[in-house]
């Protein structure tokens, strides 16, 4: 397992995923696994989440979209984490032509942990998926949806200018380049799929992080 510099030789106390879930805390693994819904009782957890999974992929799980008492129709902001930072704004949107103006609410639709590099079609990772299902969640609101797409800080972050660039791209300039190239293509694709306006919001600049 991948750990952090600080953390290796250390005893580190991990809350499992079903305490999170569903509010629970306890001090052994074998404690959470016994405080599973009565519908779950006799399932292991690995089970119970590929059902969950399975429910998204169809369509067919509960989900709620998240609601605004907003008098002005939503816009949706699909992406990483920072729609959050968005959400709930009241954004003014003029009609040069006509001279007028719309008001719409940032809508959050967050797809945590989504980099700009997972949006290509051959990614095989959680983030891309959870995306996907996202946009299917979108409601239909007329022929062409429009929507707002932010996704690139963990890139910048995590990946671009890393050490684990070293042997895959001649300098920086040149990831960032293929990363930016790989990003429009996959969402010029993911707009004809959905059937979506797509509005690329600026990549949120990441704070610098300690050597820690």
């Amino acid at each position: 397992e991948r750990m952090k510099k600080h953390r290796v030789g250390k005893v580190i106390h991990h809350t499992p995923i079903w305490d999170t879930v569903f509010g629970l805390f306890h001090e052994s693994v074998g404690d959470a696994l016994t405080c599973q819904p009565d519908a779950q009782k006799g399932k292991s957890l690995s089970h119970y989440f590929k059902e969950v999974i399975r429910d998204c992929e169809s369509n067919k799980s509960s989900y709620i979209l998240p609601q605004s008492i907003s008098p002005h129709p939503p816009i949706y902001v699909v992406g990483d984490s920072h729609v959050l930072s968005l959400a709930w704004q009241t954004l003014r949107i003029n009609d040069i032509n006509s001279g007028t103006y719309k008001l719409r609410t940032a809508t959050p639709f967050p797809a945590t942990g989504v980099k700009a590099y997972h949006l290509r079609s051959s990614t095989q990772f959680f983030t891309h998926y959870n995306l996907h299902a996202l946009l299917r969640r979108l409601p239909n609101q007329g022929l062409t949806r429009t929507i707002i797409l932010s996704a690139g800080e963990i890139d910048c972050r995590e990946g671009i200018g890393g050490t684990l660039l070293k042997g895959y791209y001649r300098s920086c300039n040149e990831a960032v380049e293929d990363t930016v190239r790989k990003y429009l293509s996959a969402a010029s694709t993911i707009a004809l799929k959905y059937n979506l306006q797509i509005l690329i919001m600026p990549v949120a600049p990441h704070a610098y992080r300690s050597i820690k």
